[in-house]
């Protein structure tokens, strides 16, 4: 046997110029190499070519680019995921915060404050509140109005 192994090459581009492959050593050591053929010759490139065929490397290669969209297919979604997660909390948030201001809280507007519950985006949380917080604004300032009237005439 000799003192190491070659596993796993593949093309480093689509030029076929310089292959990339794990040299595992007697001793367990496994190093990761770029071989690339030269004028005086590369006994390492030769020794490759000898014990795996071209399409070999091709299908490792291949095997490897996609087992790399794979892996940023999975990251790319699990980013998705926790930017949903972020959004979806920031939102449950923002209802909570609009629920505790005085004037959301105290009002008698249910339909509203039931939108308000099922409001999709921060941006709608924020106007329902609005809304709500100024309806019952109104509502108690004609409640003051109509006692302070009454209060002056009698």
């Amino acid at each position: 046997m000799s003192d190491r192994q070659i596993l796993e090459p593949y093309w480093a581009s689509n030029l076929k110029n310089q292959i990339v492959c794990k040299f595992k050593y007697a001793d367990g050591r496994e190093v990761v190499a770029s071989v690339s053929q030269t004028d005086e010759g590369n006994p390492d490139w030769d020794e490759i070519l000898q014990k795996f065929t071209m399409e070999e490397i091709d299908t490792n290669t291949a095997a490897g680019v996609q087992r790399h969209e794979e892996n940023r297919l999975r990251r790319q979604m699990e980013q998705q995921r926790q930017a949903d997660n972020f959004r979806r909390e920031a939102l449950f948030m923002a209802k909570s915060d609009a629920f505790e201001v005085d004037l959301v809280r105290t009002s008698t507007n249910t339909e509203l404050k039931s939108k308000l519950r099922k409001a999709a985006s921060i941006m709608e949380v924020t106007l329902l509140a609005s809304m709500i917080a100024l309806d019952n604004y109104n509502m108690q300032k004609v409640t003051v109005d109509a006692e302070t009237s009454s209060a002056n005439t009698a």
